[in-house]
Parts: C-alpha cells; structure tokens; sequence
C-alpha cells in the first residue's frame, strides 16, 4: 500500500503540481481502472506529447479498445463489394491495372 501511495504522489508531483483540482479526476480514473493502466496510458502520452499530459488525454487511452487483430475478409460484405468495385476501375484503364490483393484495416 505505501507502494501505491507513493505512484500516486510521483504523478501528483510530477504533473498536477500546479493543478491539484484536475488531479481529483484523474484519481477517479485510478480508481475506477487501477494505477497501473494509468501508468501504462501516461508512458504512452510521453511518447507522443511530453510536455502536454492531460487528465483528458489519460482517459481517453484507459478507455478505448483494442483493434481486432484478425478480419475474416470472406465474411465480410463490405470488404467483397469494395474489392469488386476496384475491379471494375481496374477495368477503366487496362494499360495501368494493378491487382488490388493487399487487404488492410481503416479505422
């Protein structure tokens, strides 16, 4: 437990010092998702932006979901119609067809 107190306060220090009222929620969020999801969500936050770590920002990463890491195309309706439709372009102009058989996942 003085572990877990002493995590708290480190971040306390480090990024709510001037903002104590903010940190209320990001207390919260350790709370509602545990310390070390927080942890993990600041790491990645100081990766991207170092200088700008938000409460917002925080939740924002505990809370989304991972992607699936596999699509079954064949069953998937729109990935058959699309890839049909990008044979008829390919059709438009012979001289520069490319096969279109390299799947990838927009999000």
């Amino acid at each position: 437990m003085l572990k877990l107190d002493t995590k708290i306060k480190d971040i306390f220090n480090k990024y709510y010092i001037e903002n104590p009222k903010e940190f209320l929620d990001l207390y919260e969020i350790i709370l509602e998702k545990g310390l070390d999801i927080v942890e993990k969500a600041i790491e990645e936050l100081l990766k991207i932006v170092p200088t700008d770590i938000t409460t917002d920002k925080i939740e924002l990463i505990c809370s989304r979901k991972p992607l699936p890491t596999k699509v079954n195309y064949e069953e998937d309706e729109i990935a058959k119609i699309s890839a049909a439709s990008l044979m008829q372009y390919t059709l438009l102009i012979p001289e520069y067809s490319i096969n279109f058989e390299k799947k990838e996942v927009l999000v």
